[in-house]
């Protein structure tokens, strides 16, 4: 939807201009000379909703490399066409939208920012984590915290597909779409 990919762009361009300077993914849409063309009714039409960005051979574009965390370990990093992180954010965002949660209301679970305050960065949502923790560890006597490590990696896509088309109504196009695109990245 136009709505979603509009305030992607927003969220985007915010982030990018506070942030920009310190995270990778971010930097270089600080620079973007046509953002505000790529936030219009007409471009979202034009190139997104039919897929015509993903002919462009620039978009593909893809870095991994590694990242030493304050612990020693190592974080898999990947950066990918500015398009394309909007593009993935706009189908997060989407999700988000239409996603009904059905955990049990008692299990937290928080990671990398929260698209129903409008968070694209993790640092709240890390301030607010850190607060729960404290609140359980007054309250509990005991509490689990579970980090899980390499998250994305251990994702299967075919049952995730398979969870969001009962949740949200996806068609198979649509499917197909996301599979390929979360495979892709």
């Amino acid at each position: 939807k136009y709505e979603t990919w509009k305030k992607t762009c927003e969220l985007v361009k915010e982030y990018s201009d506070k942030f920009g300077k310190f995270y990778f993914q971010l930097y270089p849409i600080k620079f973007c000379k046509n953002f505000d063309k790529i936030m219009t009714e007409r471009y979202f039409q034009d190139n997104i909703l039919n897929g015509r960005f993903l002919t462009e051979e620039n978009n593909y574009i893809i870095c991994e490399n590694y990242e030493m965390k304050d612990d020693g370990t190592f974080r898999n990093k990947t950066l990918i066409s500015p398009i394309l992180y909007i593009y993935y954010t706009a189908i997060g965002m989407e999700i988000n939208n239409k996603y009904i949660q059905k955990r049990n209301s008692n299990i937290s679970v928080r990671y990398a920012g929260n698209y129903q305050k409008n968070q694209l960065h993790y640092k709240q949502e890390y301030y607010e984590f850190i607060k729960e923790l404290e609140e359980n560890s007054i309250l509990y006597d005991t509490f689990i915290k579970i980090d899980i490590k390499d998250f994305y990696e251990s994702i299967d896509i075919n049952k995730m597909t398979n969870l969001l088309k009962n949740s949200i109504q996806m068609n198979e196009k649509e499917q197909m779409e996301f599979k390929e695109f979360v495979a892709f990245i």
